[in-house]
């Protein structure tokens, strides 16, 4: 399995333009899993997240950590 691992900061707007690509590629969606790592945003970042969660067949993982860095 390929883990794709985004570490992220109020970076919401890319994320989603991101997932929105990710979903167009045609490696077969059990192969492997997008895993979002949220390092402190204020922005809408885990909302959009978990709406590409719902609306996705991909395995897309949401961690938060509150301390940046």
């Amino acid at each position: 399995m390929i883990s794709v691992i985004v570490p992220s900061r109020n970076r919401g707007e890319l994320i989603d333009e991101f997932l929105k690509c990710i979903q167009k590629q045609t490696l077969n969606n059990s192969s492997f899993e997008v895993l979002i790592i949220d390092n402190g945003s204020t922005d809408n970042t885990q909302e959009i997240v978990e709406k590409h969660k719902k609306d996705s067949f991909i395995d897309i993982k949401y961690f938060y950590e509150d301390k940046p860095g």
